[in-house]
């Protein structure tokens, strides 16, 4: 068995590979990790190598792949990928979250794509005071590539001031993906099981 596949299976990193494909969006969120927005640079991951990551990811041993950024479907091609609705907040009331699963299940998202999990005090929550306070040991260990490098979760590549903050950079070096996976793999040796402020998925 691989060293990835093993890890994932021990359960001391996740199986999920994650790719922000931009940092471009359509929104200002105010706990947005990556200061993502209309006028921001894309910062994109080439559309061509999201394939060969994905292929490289399979056979390093990872189990799932997450498209994330930005806002994926602002890039050209980025259709026919199965979503999933992740809704982060800082509590949301029983009737608010009844009418948001009925909208996700009107749309054809099921239950079980469907997080819920808190803003984590990163990005644009810092200015904002939100979010709650999570470190590398509360963070899952999602192996996660960006146009500027890899990082410990999809938490990590967080942009704040202007400014990349790298406390949760891996490498710079993202492919082959081994290379990554590997340092990963070095980083979370021994530690065991994480969960992190992802929270339960609730519908």
């Amino acid at each position: 068995m691989r060293a990835v596949a093993q890890a994932v299976a021990e359960g001391t990193i996740g199986g999920r590979l994650w790719l922000y494909a931009n940092y471009h969006c359509n929104l200002t969120c105010t706990y947005c990790l990556t200061e993502s927005a209309p006028a921001v640079a894309r910062r994109q991951l080439p559309l061509d190598q999201l394939p060969e990551i994905a292929a490289e990811a399979r056979a390093e041993g990872f189990t799932a792949l997450g498209v994330t950024g930005g806002e994926p479907f602002l890039v050209p091609g980025a259709l026919g990928i199965r979503v999933r609705v992740a809704t982060t907040t800082e509590g949301l009331e029983p009737d608010a979250l009844a009418r948001l699963c009925e909208l996700h299940r009107s749309l054809g998202v099921p239950d079980e794509d469907h997080v819920v999990r808190p803003v984590v005090r990163r990005g644009r929550a810092v200015d904002h005071g939100l979010g709650v306070d999570a470190g590398l040991a509360d963070l899952p260990a999602e192996l996660t590539i960006t146009a500027d490098g890899a990082f410990w979760s999809p938490f990590g590549p967080t942009v704040h001031g202007g400014r990349l903050d790298t406390d949760l950079l891996i490498t710079r070096t993202t492919r082959p993906l081994s290379i990554p996976a590997r340092a990963m793999l070095r980083i979370a040796g021994d530690a065991g099981p994480r969960s992190g402020p992802e929270g339960p998925r609730i519908c």
